[in-house]
Formats: structure tokens, sequence, C-alpha cells
């Protein structure tokens, strides 16, 4: 009952302020009415009486009852002002967001990926062009010896991973350059269920291989800020296994204890 109480006075203390100001008004109003009547008096003593009432108790009482409702009223145009400006950044945000998603689609659609295999050169353009560059990342993190600890295979797999940049890597530079810069806008520019439906609704717009190609990119680049925001939001779900992507799991184990001991020596 307590708990309902507090719960309506905090959705409804506007109306609870005005209400508890009229109340007072009238009691007022009533006190004078009972003091003095409502006839009029040719009596001296009364009118002083009436003199001394207006003087040292309604104008004072009135006066703190319009400054009260002054208060009130600047303080309920600062929350309104405040809700005009949340709706105008969100709205601002939102637009920004979409224009972002246009430019990561003509990005995508603007990759070219050259491989040569056996002395012959082919050309991957687009989403197929993301699922060769998977491929082959995969194929050069395998590469790395199963038998060794996780800060040996860390070690390695970060050169696999120069090797890869600098035949695939670059090719699609540009689009993992405007992906993390739509990640770091949405990290940086929203919160709460924005955040929540922006960071959701750019999952979407990326492909398995999209996102096992960043799961990579941002392990072996030590990035671990940026891999933990996104896993918050579902971006290493069970699409990123041991299947998808190799030794996954075995490299955040290293870099986790690389950021530990880096803390515990900073400390």
């Amino acid at each position: 009952m307590r708990n309902r109480l507090v719960t309506f006075l905090t959705k409804n203390k506007w109306e609870v302020s005005v209400v508890l100001l009229l109340i007072f008004v009238i009691c007022v109003v009533l006190f004078y009415v009972d003091t003095f009547g409502v006839k009029r008096s040719y009596d001296q003593a009364a009118w002083g009486q009436f003199g001394d009432y207006m003087g040292g108790v309604l104008n004072p009482t009135l006066s703190f009852c319009a400054f009260v409702g002054l208060m009130l009223t600047l303080k309920f145009q600062y929350s309104e002002s405040k809700k005009t400006e949340e709706r105008q950044v969100g709205q601002q945000f939102d637009s920004r967001l979409f224009q972002m998603f246009g430019l990561l689609s003509t990005a995508l659609s603007t990759v070219h990926l050259s491989i040569v295999k056996n002395i012959v050169e082919e050309t991957y353009t687009g989403p197929k062009a993301f699922a060769v560059g998977r491929r082959e990342l995969v194929s050069v993190i395998e590469s790395v010896g199963p038998d060794l600890s996780d800060e040996e295979t860390y070690g390695l797999a970060v050169d696999a991973f120069g090797r890869w940049s600098t035949e695939c890597g670059d090719a699609l530079l540009s689009y993992f350059d405007t992906l993390l810069f739509v990640v770091l806008y949405i990290r940086n520019n929203s919160s709460g269920e924005r955040r929540v439906f922006a960071a959701r609704a750019l999952r979407s717009q990326l492909s398995q291989d999209t996102r096992v190609i960043l799961f990579y990119t941002l392990l072996l680049s030590g990035n671990i800020t940026l891999y933990r925001f996104l896993e918050g939001f579902g971006y290493w779900g069970s699409e990123i296994s041991e299947n998808t992507a190799p030794r996954g799991r075995g490299l955040l184990r290293a870099l986790v204890l690389s950021k530990d001991k880096s803390t515990a020596q900073s400390t």
C-alpha cells in the first residue's frame, strides 16, 4: 500500500501540488468567512481586524502561493523543454543512424576482393567477398599449432591475422572502417532502449561472415572494450562457435588474461 502511494505521488506530483495549493487557498477563504462573515460591517474595530488580517495573514499567504505557483510553472516549463530537447536529440540520432546504415550498404556493394589461386586471379564483390575473406581468415587461424597455450596461440594468431590483412584485409578495410564508426556512434551517442534498438538494428545488417571477421578483428587488435560492448547485444551468439570461428574462445581467454596482467601491473 505504501509503495503504491509513493508511486502515485511520484507520477502525479504536479497534480498533487496544484490540489494542495487549491486546498490551502480554500482554507484561507473559509477562515476569512468564518472570522468576518459575508455581510458588510460598519464597526471600526472589525475593519481594523480585517486590515490586520489582510496585511499580516492574507497578503503574505497569497504572495507565498503565487511564488510557489511561479516555481511550479517554471519547473513544468523546464521539464517540458527538457523532454522536447531529448526528443529532438533522439530524432537526430535516428536520422544519422539510418544515414550510416545507407553508407554501410554502399560500402558493402563497392568491396572488391582479389585472390590469386594457382596463378589465377579471381575477383569477388559484395557479400561474396566477405564470405571468401572469412574463409581465408579462418584458414590462417587454423594453421596455428593446436597444442599451444592460449597465450602462444594468441601471439601466432596476431601474426597470421597480419598476413591475412596484407592479402585480403585492405580490400575490406573501408567497409570495416565505416562499420566501426557506426558502432562507436551508437556507443557514444545513445543509451537505454534507443541503444538496444540501434545495436540490434546494426546486427541485423551484418552477415555471419562479416561478424566472424569482426570477431577476430576486435580480438586480435586487442579491442576488448568494443568486443564486450557488442557481446552485450548478442553479436557473438551461437553462430560464433568453434566451427565458425576456430580458436576464438582461446584467443578471448588470452586477451582477457593479458588485460588483467596489464591492469595489475599498472596498479
